[in-house]
């Protein structure tokens, strides 16, 4: 990934210009500044987020969360007989993301 400079360069291009992007797990970590792996060392990625992203050894998070969509999102719309949207979801880590 890091040694797609064009695609990198493409992906931050887009979303300086307004682009929207949806990204979760991998694709969230792409879009960080860097990923730092287990042995420390440090991959450029996108940087679209001003972040780094640490690769762990063992799991971290993990078990069931949820959310609730409460404004209309291109994902996740609010439907007509609610004023949002709830979801489940499994949470399982291998990474540490900053707090955004």
């Amino acid at each position: 990934m890091e040694r797609n400079k064009s695609f990198r360069k493409a992906v931050l291009e887009y979303v300086e210009r307004g682009g929207r992007v949806y990204a979760e797990c991998g694709g969230f970590m792409y879009m960080t500044s860097s990923i730092i792996v287990i042995d420390s060392s440090e991959y450029e990625m996108a940087g679209a987020i001003d972040a780094v992203t640490y690769v762990l050894e063992r799991p971290v998070g993990k078990g069931y969360t949820w959310g609730a969509v409460v404004g209309e999102t291109p994902v996740a719309p609010t439907t007509p007989f609610s004023k949002a949207t709830s979801s489940t979801t499994q949470e399982w880590h291998l990474e540490r993301k900053p707090s955004l």
